[in-house]
C-alpha cells in the first residue's frame, strides 16, 4: 500500500488505543440500506478477505474507513420529475405548485433509491503512537476530518 496524498492531524497523548479491535468491531462497515444514501464504518486493511480491522506494527496502527454511497444522478431524477409533472398536468389540467413539486421529487428519490448503484470506497490511515499524529491518505480536508472523527468515536 502506498499513500498518494497525506493529511496529518495531531492527537493528544491521553487517547488510549489499548482495546482498539473491540471498539472497531462495534463500528464496522454495514451494507448501505435500501433507503439510505450512504454508510460508513471500518473495514480490514487487508481487503475483503481480511478478518482484522487494524494492523499494528510497533507504535504504528493501520486502519481503513470504508464507505458505500448510493449514486442517484440528478439528471435522472429531474427527467422523471418532468415526465410525472407533464402527466399530472395533462390529467388534471393544472400546474403543480412548488410544495407539491418538492414533495413529488422526494417521493421519486425514495422510489429510485433501492435501485441506485452503490459505490464502495476506502480511506487508509496510519496512527503513529510514538509521535502523536495520524496520517490519512486523502487530499480532501472534509474526508480527513471524517476519518479522524470516526477514530475518535
Amino acid at each position: 500500500m502506498f499513500f498518494r496524498n497525506l493529511t496529518f492531524f495531531r492527537f493528544p497523548s491521553s487517547l488510549q488505543f489499548d482495546d482498539l479491535d473491540a471498539s472497531l468491531a462495534e463500528c464496522a462497515l454495514k451494507p448501505v440500506g435500501a433507503l439510505e444514501l450512504f454508510s460508513r464504518g471500518f473495514v480490514s486493511p487487508f481487503g475483503r478477505d481480511g478478518d482484522v480491522l487494524s494492523h499494528r506494527i510497533g507504535d504504528a496502527i493501520w486502519l481503513c474507513v470504508g464507505s458505500e454511497d448510493k449514486l442517484l444522478p440528478g439528471a435522472v431524477v429531474n427527467d422523471l420529475l418532468q415526465k410525472k409533472l407533464a402527466e399530472i398536468e395533462e390529467k388534471e389540467g393544472r400546474r403543480m405548485g412548488g410544495r407539491a413539486r418538492k414533495r413529488l421529487k422526494e417521493d421519486l428519490v425514495h422510489e429510485l433509491l433501492p435501485r441506485a448503484f452503490v459505490r464502495p470506497g476506502r480511506t487508509d490511515a496510519i496512527i503513529d503512537l510514538a509521535h502523536g499524529y495520524i496520517a490519512i491518505d486523502t487530499s480532501s480536508r472534509k474526508t480527513a476530518e471524517a476519518v479522524v472523527s470516526d477514530v475518535r468515536q
